[in-house]
């Protein structure tokens, strides 16, 4: 059945499986069937995922730093200074393969925050790939990272 989803107020909606932004709405049309839905109701609307390293070479046994960050818009300062959200890590070997002892969720609580990955010592040198995700938005950023 088409199904309108009435809100007490204002929100930046979000359909998180679907990846799509549905508006600064106080509702928002759905199809009520047998599939799960999954919505964010957000105080401001998330931009794109920025990923920014503290230095491009780290050698192993060292500690590799990130920045993450997901600007919002349209919000109070304060309503997004409370705002947590979680960004998803991945970190991929020179071939492309993802090494999941290094996969993570970083929770943020507003819009910065930095996470910390630690370079096994017995990591082949070459290019890693850093990459963050936003479960909400479906965006991604990726960094290259050089292990000496």
């Amino acid at each position: 059945e088409d199904t309108v989803v009435q809100l007490e107020e204002k929100r930046h909606v979000w359909d998180v499986r679907g990846g799509k932004y549905l508006g600064f709405v106080d509702n928002f049309k759905i199809k009520l069937d047998l599939y799960p839905k999954f919505f964010a109701l957000l105080p401001a609307n998330p931009g794109a995922v920025k990923l920014t390293p503290e230095k491009t070479r780290v050698k192993q046994g060292e500690i590799l730093r990130c920045v993450i960050e997901v600007p919002f818009k349209e919000g109070a300062d304060e309503a997004i200074r409370k705002l947590g959200h979680v960004v998803h890590i991945e970190v991929l070997d020179p071939a492309g393969k993802e090494l999941e002892w290094y996969r993570d969720n970083i929770l943020i609580e507003g819009s910065r925050s930095t996470v910390q990955i630690p370079i096994s010592f017995s990591e082949k040198p070459g290019r890693y790939t850093l990459k963050a995700r936003s479960p909400i938005t479906g965006g991604t950023a990726a960094v290259n990272v050089q292990v000496e």
